[in-house]
């Protein structure tokens, strides 16, 4: 990306944001993800539609305008909508993602987790796991807590509501594995989990 950064200043001379002129940052990258900072100006706008433009070309790395977005901070709506048709990248509210979590300074709604909640479902309703037995569960659930769950409560605040519902699947998929359905165990989950000399199940 280097290149990328030479273009935006060989081209002209490049607007910083405000916030950025005094380390000199130009632009963010998250693994396929390139985040360009500048002013909000016209300059700067059609500047870095001109070097997109060259920079694939030279690289054959074009951008995606369709799936690209353009964020604008302190500003009229009138005067983004302008600008942004000169990026021709359409206005986006700020949902920063990195790993498919949010990337945000406040407390994240239970909306923000439907990627977590469907990733987990995905996984205790695959076909595989309605031929596994109630200790092979107990692994995959374990396995499932480790990659996944216990991943996004390391990097956000989950709402209850949300903790609850990952608690509920986790404690039935070991006795109806996959999710087809209301189903209420034979045994108790206090009984099922006493110390091994202790259980007593029928």
């Amino acid at each position: 990306m280097d290149c990328f950064t030479t273009l935006l200043q060989v081209q002209g001379r490049f607007e910083f944001h405000p916030q950025c002129e005094e380390i000199g940052l130009t632009k963010l990258n998250f693994a396929d993800d390139l985040f360009v900072l500048s002013a909000a100006t016209e300059k700067s706008m059609k500047l870095i539609r001109r070097v997109l433009k060259e920079f694939g070309e030279i690289s054959r790395l074009h951008s995606n305008l369709t799936k690209s977005t353009s964020y604008f901070i302190g500003m009229k709506d009138q005067e983004a909508t302008r600008l942004s048709g000169i990026l021709d990248i359409p206005i986006a509210e700020i949902s920063v993602k990195y790993l498919e979590i949010p990337l945000t300074t406040k407390q994240i709604k239970a909306a923000d987790c439907k990627i977590l909640l469907e990733k987990i479902k995905g996984k205790i309703n695959s076909w595989g796991s309605k031929f596994l037995s109630f200790a092979r569960r107990l692994v995959l659930i374990q396995a499932v807590m480790f990659y996944i769950y216990n991943y996004w409560c390391q990097v956000v605040f989950l709402p209850k509501q949300v903790i609850k519902e990952v608690e509920s699947m986790f404690n039935s998929f070991p006795w109806k594995g996959v999710d087809s359905g209301r189903f209420l165990p034979k045994v108790s989950w206090k009984q099922a989990t006493l110390r091994r000399k202790r259980v007593e199940l029928a």
